[in-house]
Formats: structure tokens, sequence, C-alpha cells
């Protein structure tokens, strides 16, 4: 079979939802469902969560950060998750596994590994920043809206160890393009997550998605992703912010025609922060 037809019969594959998809792994599990128990109190589950050490800190480091943190800093897991919350410890817990499955031994999908995962924080800090600026909105659940858009990118890079036809010139490259929304929505499915958290994945570089009148965290992560998109070749082929159906709802007016989201340009630095606390996990 030549490269060609293998392309062709992986392209195939994808298009019918034919997707590798990791598992979720334990902690995971146990996090989901530690917190969508009602019986559960925030000391128990903190007490499941402080089994493992680099969640620990990960929480601490995030609730620390310019996003969250209050007049006082928190050092212990169950202040953390009062602060934070359920659904946000949950979602900020689950990143973390998420970042755990961006490995790979192979050094060219390592390296496009490193590259999602870096992006996915930039796009998650903008996210949260433009969420916090919002009137009721929250900036925990941009971050996170924005962290878990491209996850779909994780079944495709596993499918190129099997087939190293993906591996060769831009072939991966496309693939991820084409495939990551549907991969990713194919994903949270399985996992069991929210429709809002779905709604975010579905809605990638839809650019004229318009439901409702009210905006929506997908909106706001369509707005950071045109944002984040500034200096590189992809902003050519977006329209211009005034004609997204998301910057007519989205309660911000420093946001220009010109592509200039002045509360960014200001938050630069909080940015930063936020995007280093994510990729230092």
């Amino acid at each position: 079979m030549s490269d060609d037809q293998l392309l062709d019969e992986i392209y195939t594959k994808m298009a019918e939802e034919e997707f590798h998809l990791p598992v979720l792994p334990d902690m995971a599990v146990r996090v989901r469902e530690a917190m969508h128990n009602p019986d559960y109190s925030i000391r128990q589950i903190a007490r499941i969560l402080s089994a493992d050490q680099a969640l620990c800190i990960h929480i601490l480091r995030v609730v620390n950060s310019p996003l969250y943190r209050g007049q006082n800093k928190i050092d212990n897991l169950q202040d953390a998750i009062a602060r934070l919350g359920l659904r946000t410890t949950r979602q900020l817990a689950l990143s973390l596994v998420i970042k755990s499955l961006f490995k790979t031994k192979h050094i060219l999908l390592k390296k496009k590994l490193k590259s999602i995962w870096e992006y996915s924080t930039r796009l998650a800090a903008i996210s949260g920043v433009i969420a916090h600026y919002c009137p009721n909105y929250d900036g925990e659940k941009g971050l996170i809206s924005g962290l878990f858009q491209d996850v779909g990118a994780l079944p495709i890079i596993s499918m190129a160890h099997k087939y190293p036809a993906l591996r060769q010139g831009d072939n991966l490259a496309v693939f991820i393009d084409k495939f990551t929304k549907d991969a990713g929505v194919q994903l949270l499915e399985t996992w069991q997550f929210d429709e809002e958290l779905l709604n975010v994945v579905k809605s990638r570089e839809d650019w004229m998605r318009d439901p409702d009148s009210k905006a929506d965290y997908a909106d706001i992560v369509l707005i950071a992703r045109l944002h984040s998109f500034i200096g590189t070749p992809k902003f050519k082929q977006c329209p211009r912010i005034d004609q997204l159906p998301a910057y007519r709802k989205l309660p911000l007016g420093k946001l220009t025609p010109e592509f200039s989201l002045w509360i960014l340009d200001e938050a630069e630095k909080e940015i930063k922060q936020v995007q280093s606390d994510l990729q230092s996990v």
C-alpha cells in the first residue's frame, strides 16, 4: 500500500470517528466521581487529591496565581478547594491529568505535543483573562475552556505512532487541523464531560457560530483564539473580529475591529504568569 493510499485509509477512519481514544487515568476518575457525589465534603475531596503530590502542588500554584488569588496566600489544599470551588478544582485536577497524556518517546511527536500544550496554555491564559474582565463570567471557567479546546489532538497523535505516513512532511499538521474538533468531542463525550465544555470543543475555529443571543464560554475562547493568532500566518485566514457574532455579544468595550484588545495588552504580564503556572505542572 502506498503512502497516499494509507493516508486515504487514515482519513476515512478519522472521518468515521474511528479514533484511538486514551483512557481517562484512575486519579481523574476518582476526582470526577468524588466531586459529583453530594455526600463528599471538601475535606474528603482534599484527602483524595492529596494522594498525588504533583496535583496538590499544581492546585496550590494556580490558586495563588494572578487570575485566582485573593488578599491572602493559600497554603493548604482545603482552603484552595474552598476558594476555587468544586467544579474548578475538578477541572484543574483533570487538566493536570490531561498534561500527563501529552507524552511520547518519539522525537517528532514529542516536539508536536510540546507545541500543542504550549499553545493550549497560551489560549487558556488569554481565555481566562477575557472571562475575568467580562461581567458575569468566570475567569476560571474561561481558563479551563481554553485549555481543553485542542485536546482532540491527542488521539490523532496517538494514531501517528501506528501509521508512520502520518509523520511525513506536513501530514500530521494537516490531520490535526482537520480532525482535532471531532476527536475532541468524541474524547470528552467518552470521558463524560459536561455540555458546556463540549460546546467549547465543538466551536473550534467556527468563527460565525451564533446559537444564542447570549455569549457563552465558547465565544470567549473564539475571541481568545483569534487574538492568539495575531502575528502568525493563520491570522490572515481569519475573519475581521467585528464580523464575529461573539464580538457583538461579549461586553468588552475595548475590543476593536483593528484587532487590538486593550485588556490583553494591559494584562500581558498576567497572561504570561498564568501560562507559566500551567506549563510548569
